[in-house]
């Protein structure tokens, strides 16, 4: 077998192989990675429309909760359905049974919970058919396998004329120079040994290598860039959930979350009955003092200091909050009605001795304090809410600057 033969064979032999090693190893990943993103896609889609029905959702504006679903699958050809159900698994839309779609490699499921809440209010379910994907990947494969084919045969046929040109030629002219010298004849042309085409791929390499490098560069850059969105991204919802739960003003947390928490207690209480829990409810006394004669910054100021003064006066378990305005909430966890009025007591003095300065004049405001228990026999955070407002009117009623308990029985302030 000749040299041409031997390197032609060897030459076919690696690019099957390379082949073999592109379509088996190389390609099943990329594969997998292009349909990983095509759900991840997906799937942020699905968030973003969880988000964007929450609103109406809590409003229960059932209309504005369909009209949205029904553009967010208009605009979604892929979702072959739809579906939201409530907390309790109660489907909400679309309001006919969906049909049952039969199992198939590209379809796939996926879920969003609706709210930051745990329970969510509510779950929503989309049916994506992947066949589009799966045909894009398929064609891509094919055309990438095609290209590498063709590829490849340019290359080997550059090779093969390269060896040709560079190797098996000038050796046949030594072989013939060799036989003529042999037989006396040295004035035989050896072959020009000019390197001219080494170096030309040479420097075709060189450019390969940095366009390569270039490329991946900018594959650096681009994953640089997504990683900063997503870290952006990611701080704006810890700041949006932030501040959906607390009050701008005084950094506490806000009558929503509150009533959220409160919920929550009130649950502990009337499943486990020794469990005890006081709410109250407390409107500062002479505030609107300050806010007439020293204007509404210097207001949000006393607010603010109030708020220290009254946190100071509680555990870290207990939650306050600012139900808007100079109205203040207040869970004592864990304690009973006659330990947390003495609590209300300690704050109504706190408040009562802390003197506030603006300008040249100094000011005290009073506290008045509606304390009720959370028991079973409350019918909900409402219920619970609306007694502790009327025990504070109560005190206020009463002379302001004191403690009032839901029976009726004040405790006077100092």
């Amino acid at each position: 077998m000749g040299l041409r033969a031997r390197f032609i064979y060897l030459l076919l032999g690696l690019a099957a192989g390379f082949l073999l090693y592109v379509h088996w190893v190389v390609l099943p990943p990329v594969s997998d990675q292009t349909l990983q993103i095509a759900r991840n896609a997906h799937q942020d889609r699905l968030e973003l429309a969880a988000e964007a029905i929450l609103p109406p959702l809590l409003e229960s504006d059932l209309a504005n909760v369909y009209t949205l679903l029904n553009a967010i699958k208009h605009d979604s050809p892929e979702w072959q359905q739809v579906v939201l159900v409530n907390a309790e698994g109660q489907r909400l839309y679309p309001l006919t049974q969906p049909e049952t779609l039969a199992d198939a490699d590209e379809i796939i499921q996926l879920s969003a919970k609706v709210g930051f809440l745990d329970p969510a209010v509510g779950e929503l379910q989309v049916v994506v058919d992947m066949s589009p994907v799966l045909d894009a990947v398929s064609s891509q494969q094919i055309s990438l396998q095609i290209a590498l084919l063709i590829v490849l045969a340019l290359m080997l046929l550059a090779v093969w004329f390269q060896v040709e040109v560079v190797i098996r030629r000038p050796l046949a002219q030594m072989i013939q120079a060799a036989h003529k010298l042999m037989h006396g004849h040295f004035g035989t042309q050896l072959p020009d040994q000019a390197a001219g085409e080494i170096g030309e791929l040479s420097q075709t390499f060189s450019d390969m290598r940095s366009a390569i490098e270039r490329h991946h560069i900018d594959m650096q850059d681009e994953l640089k860039n997504r990683q900063h969105e997503a870290s952006l991204l990611k701080m704006e919802k810890q700041q949006a959930e932030f501040e959906a739960k607390h009050d701008p003003l005084t950094g506490i947390i806000n009558r929503r979350e509150f009533e959220r928490r409160l919920a929550i207690s009130l649950d502990e209480a009337q499943r486990s009955p020794g469990m005890k829990h006081v709410l109250m409810f407390i409107d500062l006394d002479h505030f609107k003092v300050v806010n007439d004669t020293c204007g509404h910054a210097a207001g949000d100021e006393l607010l603010k200091a109030i708020a220290g003064v009254m946190r100071g006066r509680i555990r870290e378990a207990d939650e306050l909050a600012r139900f808007g305005g100079d109205e203040f909430a207040i869970l004592l966890k864990d304690c009973g009605l006659s330990a947390g009025c003495k609590v209300a007591e300690g704050i109504c003095e706190a408040v009562h001795g802390f003197q506030f300065s603006c300008g040249n004049r100094e000011f005290r405001v009073g506290a008045s304090i509606g304390a009720v228990p959370v028991s079973t026999h409350a019918t909900g955070v409402k219920d619970l809410v609306c007694q502790a407002d009327a025990a504070c009117y109560r005190a206020k009623h009463l002379g302001r600057g004191q403690v009032s308990m839901i029976d009726g029985v004040q405790v006077p302030g100092k």
